[in-house]
């Protein structure tokens, strides 16, 4: 659902706008969406470990840390999916598309290893990929052994979407100034 709201929120339409201002908007969505999902996710874990028993062995910060990657990767792809596309119901769709195969390619609920290639090089750009067997491992052992590559896989997944959600405005930008039809209201 977050995926969604995200993908549905961030405006990239209006190409007249200067660039500062659209890496403001980017920095602005990424934060409060990053925090919100971090603050969701750690509801539901405390609402599972105090009231259903589901052991939670970790430490608190090991967890936390894993948590607001996770949550920051989620919203770095959304705003990247939201960026490609400027009609918003489609921006929703391929982002609802995007993360609902997520359980069965992350290799949580199916093996990767018995998934053809293509399917496990899909997973690999996929957060929940990195996120759900470290968050597994934390649960109920305690410790990871994926935890710090699944730290540094987010942290890439995220730095490149939003990379690449800048790069999109900007070749975009660039795009319809070059467009015999374009008229600037900034002139």
């Amino acid at each position: 659902g977050m995926a969604m709201i995200i993908c549905a929120s961030f405006d990239t339409q209006d190409k007249n706008i200067e660039t500062f201002s659209f890496l403001r908007n980017l920095i602005r969505k990424f934060g409060s969406y990053s925090l919100f999902g971090f603050i969701s996710m750690l509801s539901i874990i405390f609402t599972q470990h105090n009231f259903f028993q589901v052991p939670f062995e970790s430490s608190f910060f090991d967890a936390s840390i894993l948590i607001l990657l996770f949550s920051a990767s989620v919203t770095s792809v959304c705003l990247l999916i939201a960026s490609l596309f400027d009609n918003k119901i489609l921006a929703v769709q391929i982002g609802a598309i995007w993360f609902i195969p997520s359980s069965i390619l992350s290799g949580y609920t199916w093996p990767s290893i018995a998934m053809p290639d293509l399917f496990s090089k899909l997973a690999s750009f996929m957060p929940f990929t990195y996120f759900v067997n470290s968050l597994r491992d934390l649960l109920l052992k305690g410790q990871s052994y994926f935890y710090n590559r699944s730290l540094i896989s987010l942290i890439l997944l995220s730095f490149i979407s939003l990379m690449l959600a800048v790069l999109v405005y900007v070749v975009k930008k660039y795009l319809i100034k070059r467009r015999p039809d374009y008229v600037s209201i900034n002139n």
